[in-house]
């Protein structure tokens, strides 16, 4: 409800039945049938995904932070225009979006399963597992998403938007 609330303005009807349909995609995370193995099956799978998706965000990122022009041969781009045109692509298309909000729920719930489900002996080891997974978390929604909001709802390119663009870098790694 709070995620709805705090993007409620930036986003498409569209949007938000992905948000709120990515709820319910991921509620069987918590259901008693989920054994460890499908848990981990599904976070190989997760861990994959933010693997692929960190290296391509990464390529923009150097890109931005070392602010030379990048040229087709033909024509010469500023680094930052580049990579405006790449993100407003990515974080307006609604499939990566709903991507990211698995990966967020999914690391969530499955450490909260963890954590409720485990020996009173494992229990420590999913304690700090979930800490990881609120500071990272927590880190993303601070750091990183309120730019991509940003970036998502300028209607032209601004250099502006990739001033201390290292912040979110640095957040996401």
């Amino acid at each position: 409800v709070g995620m709805v609330c705090f993007l409620h303005q930036t986003c498409s009807m569209f949007d938000l039945v992905v948000l709120i349909g990515m709820h319910f995609v991921c509620l069987p995370i918590i259901a008693p049938q989920t054994t460890p193995r499908l848990m981990a099956c599904i976070a190989g799978s997760l861990y994959g995904l933010i693997a692929g998706l960190q290296c391509i965000d990464l390529c923009f990122d150097f890109v931005i932070l070392s602010d030379q022009p990048i040229s087709d041969g033909v024509d010469t781009f500023l680094a930052r225009q580049v990579a405006y045109l790449y993100y407003h692509t990515v974080i307006t298309a609604s499939h990566v979006n709903a991507a990211l909000l698995a990966i967020v729920l999914t690391s969530f719930l499955g450490a909260l399963v963890g954590l409720g489900r485990s020996s009173p002996g494992a229990q420590r080891q999913w304690l700090i597992l979930g800490a990881a997974v609120v500071v990272g978390s927590g880190g993303y929604m601070t750091c990183v998403v309120p730019r991509y909001l940003a970036i998502r709802q300028a209607s032209r390119f601004e250099a502006s938007l990739f001033e201390g663009w290292g912040v979110v870098l640095g957040a996401r790694i």
